[in-house]
């Protein structure tokens, strides 16, 4: 996979959102390896490209940022990791939705952060959001009967 970067970054130059693509595989390998010192630059390198190529406001770029406050997380840099699940939470809640899994995956990630900060009601909050979206609400149907039904 780095041989791949490396001829891509060759080929395509350092902005081509090919070499994001894999900067960001490299990067969830090492995090899967637990080499997260690793895997934060190339998440960052991840980030600047899809600003620069898809805007700040991208699904992509939040998730790119999301993936940042999880190495920010896991390596205790808490006050990093919650700005940046604030910042990668505004970008998905605007492009994909209340709804979508991804807004879903980063209110939960969020709200654990929030429990290891011991903000237990604001991390309650995350999750019955998260929780009541995946599960849905109930909603009133009107439904129009035949009145012949009715009749005594």
């Amino acid at each position: 996979m780095l041989r791949a970067h490396t001829l891509k970054l060759k080929i395509l130059g350092p902005d081509h959102m090919s070499v994001a693509a894999t900067l960001n595989s490299l990067s969830k390998l090492y995090y899967f390896q637990g080499k997260y010192e690793q895997a934060e630059p190339l998440a960052r390198q991840f980030v600047r490209i899809c600003e620069r190529n898809l805007g700040t406001e991208h699904p992509d770029v939040g998730c790119g940022i999301h993936n940042l406050a999880t190495l920010y997380h896991v390596n205790q840099r808490y006050e990093q990791a919650e700005e940046q699940y604030k910042r990668a939470l505004a970008i998905c809640r605007k492009t994909l939705g209340n709804e979508h899994a991804s807004t879903l995956r980063l209110l939960k990630s969020y709200a654990t952060l929030l429990k290891t900060l011991h903000r237990e009601q604001e991390a309650e909050h995350l999750d019955a959001c998260a929780q009541g979206t995946i599960t849905g609400s109930w909603k009133v149907i009107t439904i129009k009967t035949d009145e012949a039904l009715h009749e005594d």
